[in-house]
């Protein structure tokens, strides 16, 4: 890598500070992603296809992520990836220091570049993981010439220096956390990039044991909760008692580690210090080095950052009883889907890995008093609790008007929006109702069922016929355009009929299930089609239960930006 001072295009003076912070952020990235090449670059002149592909991100202040370079529709940025030899990238800009979020206006000097040499898809973990990065990097790269390391710059200083850029990127980092998770692996990040820790865990006090809390994304590492007592090493005793411990090397802990974990591998310098607010011992924080640093020395800072973290984890506990209240508030007004003869229905609702994404999915399926069924999928605009109490409130209408018979789905999706208005629901939805009724067309033989629908800004469904393949059930209207609910109240909607046989499934889902960040919606379509043929054709759709749980793994692998609703139903089989 060749290191370049932001905004100049110029490599530093030989040891300069920013050589090696672009040197530390390019290892760092590399370690997280697992990827062919990192790069932190400067947005200048240069012209390498880094700082080309620099110059796109900060000509927008938004992150560039492209998963293959073969359909990347910039050409600038397929010819970038190619002479970089690399089939898919992922670029942050660096947000100007104090802000959360790159502006556009601000201008963007250096952007943390990601590459590998085959096509990728890149989940969301990894991209908030490289978003983090930049953020702890913006502040190192904005720190002033003064608090660098240089031959004439005094002790004092310096350490100065690093101290209050230490704390500003574990405040700037913190400050974006929305879970106990996103804490640990903010304070992860900070410790091993500003403090130059091997390792850095949180332990959290929970009644009589600690337990190991993981940072989001290692999953993979098997979680530790043992009981806490004064005779199992030095966790216990500073979580009990307060104060800190210094140790070194696995004498530290027991003869297995500290608490039941082999520590041989994590160096020989072990601090921990108790997380506390006010009167309250949330956990210990385990910091460990493979060699004496400086760094330890500096208790005031290491206690400071112990504060921050305590309250951030405080701050996350509260934030995720509200989340919880929130979902189980969402969930309750799901319906419970009862029996309906001749039909089999199965359902799912998944919330959004952001879970402050909650929002106004639902689904229902009502047996009709002639016989037939109908089957509806919603969205109400929004994701919070007012998105959700309203969702409960349009599917409670919605439900006495299709099972009151009056008319089909579009007449249904008529007097729902009528009667949303007259009720002063002020809220925005979108629709699908589907009526499905034994007995179609002659031509089309005495097994087959009549199926009809109409929709309301919604994504159309999919019908999965006998032989395996799939097709979307269009827009109603001559434009392909229907409008949603609560913007023309009375706004006059049709049906569109199709005759089917028995033993087809028809799939409604809410917009989570197709959108991707910049993808194209017709993508997101194609990817669940080919999604249900497939599991269909491995016999995945035997079971309705089964076809939902395949499609929703091979479409949402990624991680899920928007929570879903997705029912399926089967007639006459």
């Amino acid at each position: 890598m060749r290191p370049v001072s932001p905004g100049t295009g110029e490599p530093p003076h030989a040891g300069g500070y920013r050589g090696r912070v672009g040197e530390r952020y390019t290892a760092w990235v590399a370690r997280l992603l697992g990827c062919t090449g990192a790069e932190l670059v400067a947005v200048g002149r240069d012209r390498t296809p880094q700082a080309a592909l620099a110059r796109l991100v900060a000509a927008t202040a938004e992150a560039l992520v492209v998963a293959d370079r073969t359909i990347e529709a910039d050409p600038r940025v397929v010819s970038a990836l190619a002479e970089l030899g690399a089939g898919a990238c992922l670029a942050v800009p660096l947000p100007t220091a104090g802000q959360a979020e790159p502006d556009d206006e601000a201008g963007v000097h250096a952007v943390l570049l990601a590459w590998h040499e085959d096509p990728r898809t890149w989940s969301s973990e990894e991209l908030a993981d490289l978003e983090e990065l930049a953020r702890v990097a913006a502040l190192d790269t904005a720190a002033p010439a003064a608090g660098r390391s240089t031959a004439t710059a005094p002790d004092a200083a310096e350490a100065e220096s690093r101290r209050g850029l230490t704390l500003l990127s574990l405040s700037e980092s913190l400050s974006a956390t929305r879970s106990q998770a996103d804490v640990a692996h903010a304070v992860e990040l900070v410790a091993l990039i500003q403090l130059g820790c091997s390792d850095a865990d949180l332990w959290l006090l929970e009644d009589d044991h600690l337990r190991l809390l993981l940072p989001r994304g290692r999953d993979d590492v098997p979680a530790l909760r043992v009981p806490l007592s004064h005779d199992r090493g030095p966790h216990g005793l500073v979580a009990v008692l307060g104060g800190s411990s210094v140790g070194a090397g696995p004498e530290t802990g027991a003869a297995d580690g500290p608490i039941g974990r082999p520590v041989g591998t994590a160096g020989p310098l072990v601090l921990l210090l108790p997380l506390t607010v006010g009167e309250q011992t949330l956990g210990v924080l385990d910091l460990r080095w493979e060699a004496p640093t400086r760094a330890a020395d500096d208790r005031p800072m290491l206690e400071a950052l112990a504060s921050y973290t305590a309250q951030a984890l405080q701050r996350a506990a509260l934030l995720q009883e509200r989340l919880d209240a929130l979902i189980t508030l969402q969930q309750s007004l799901l319906p419970r889907l009862r029996p309906i003869p001749g039909v089999e229905v199965a359902a799912r609702y998944l919330p959004a890995d952001s879970r402050d994404r909650v929002g106004g999915d639902w689904y229902d399926a009502v047996a009709l008093p002639d016989g037939g069924c109908a089957v509806t999928v919603g969205d109400v605009v929004g994701h919070d609790v007012h998105a959700a109490a309203a969702m409960g409130q349009v599917r409670t209408v919605l439900r006495a008007l299709a099972w009151s018979g009056s008319g089909g789905p579009a007449a249904t999706l008529t007097s729902l929006d009528l009667a949303l208005d007259g009720l002063g629901l002020d809220t925005l939805a979108t629709a699908v109702v589907a009526h499905l009724r034994p007995g179609g067309s002659e031509d089309a033989g005495d097994s087959s069922w009549q199926l009809a629908w109409a929709s309301a800004g919604h994504p159309p469904p999919v019908l999965l016929g006998l032989d395996g393949t799939t097709r979307l059930l269009e827009p109603t209207t001559p434009d392909g355009v229907d409008l949603m609910l609560g913007v023309a109240p009375g706004t006059d909607r049709d049906d569109r009929t199709l005759a089917v046989p028995a033993g087809s499934v028809l799939l409604l889902y809410t917009d989570g299930l197709i959108e991707r960040g910049r993808e194209h919606l017709d993508d997101g379509l194609d990817r669940l089609r080919g999604a249900v043929e497939e599991v269909a054709a491995g016999g995945g759709a035997a079971s309705l239960d089964d076809l939902l749980d395949g499609v929703l793994t091979r479409v949402t692998g990624g991680g899920r930006a928007d929570d879903i609703a997705v029912l399926a139903v089967r007639w006459g089989s």
